[in-house]
């Protein structure tokens, strides 16, 4: 009741997120690594005039080198190896 008096009808959901994030066992790192990757190609074209398209077009710059930097750093990962550090971890918290 105290976060949807604080932050209105759009912050009501503000817990339910937070619940999410701690049950999927945080940020992945790599999406992290991606983001910023992707701000940094864009805002290059701020700071070099030669590149000022990179800023024009900073949602499609930001999207695609956020995109294959992702879609690189995920290739050697493995899903199967989260799901068992996962219940590793649950089972853990239950003893």
């Amino acid at each position: 009741m105290l976060v949807r008096s604080s932050f209105g009808v759009r912050g009501a959901n503000l817990p339910a997120v937070l619940r999410a994030l701690v049950a999927s066992g945080g940020f992945n790192p790599r999406a992290i690594v991606a983001l910023v990757t992707g701000v940094a190609v864009a805002l290059i074209g701020l700071v070099v005039p030669m590149l000022h398209w990179l800023y024009d077009y900073a949602w499609f710059v930001g999207f695609f080198a956020s995109g294959s930097t992702y879609a690189l750093l995920m290739q050697g990962y493995s899903p199967s190896g989260v799901m068992q550090a996962q219940q590793k971890s649950f089972a853990g918290k239950r003893a």
